[in-house]
């Protein structure tokens, strides 16, 4: 008898154990989850997992600048064989609006890049954050082009200032931004 006691009170003990632990997660769950604070993504880095909860934390402006130099590298990036491909996901990333605004432009210089060999590689050298959703983004671009049976090239710099806004976060935009508007400045 007195075994079957032991056996019953280490069962007992498990239990209440367990339930301890139980009661414990779901206790330490709803403090992590009803925080005043809005989560807005959870983020992971190689040391540890953590909610995001303010539009100042560092990897949301890291993601900003990434956005920024990812689009500035395909629309300022093309040739014949390109231009398709990268101008036609930048365009993805434009707001409705601007695209529909500046769509003939966009067309324009597609013809000039089918028809003259129209091609043009640039770099990014300097982003600079203006104020929120707003960048200034320096990049040198070495356009090439035929005339006369020559190629041609000349090289400039470029002030491109981009207005951003918040989109939806998709599979084909990570970033949830979108340009509402780009404004180009030759500098020297």
């Amino acid at each position: 008898m007195k075994n079957v006691f032991i056996i019953f009170e280490n069962q007992l003990i498990r239990v209440f154990f367990l339930l301890t632990l139980l009661f414990y997660s779901i206790f330490m769950s709803y403090l992590f989850f009803n925080k005043n604070e809005k989560i807005i993504l959870i983020g992971i880095d190689n040391k540890k997992t953590f909610r995001i909860e303010n539009k100042d934390n560092s990897l949301l402006k890291y993601e900003e600048l990434n956005f920024v130099r990812y689009f500035t590298t395909l629309l300022y990036n093309y040739d014949k064989s390109t231009f398709e491909n990268n101008v036609g996901k930048a365009t993805e990333f434009m707001t409705d609006k601007y695209w529909s605004n500046n769509k003939k432009t966009i067309l324009d210089l597609h013809e000039k890049v089918k028809n003259n060999g129209l091609s043009q590689s640039s770099f990014v050298y300097k982003i600079v954050q203006n104020k929120d959703l707003t960048y200034s983004v320096f990049i040198e671009t070495q356009l090439s082009f035929k005339s006369k049976d020559k190629i041609k090239s000349k090289i400039d710099k470029y002030e491109i200032k981009l207005s951003l806004t918040k989109s939806q976060r998709s599979e084909s935009n990570v970033w949830a931004l979108a340009v509402n508007d780009i404004k180009d400045m030759k500098v020297n």
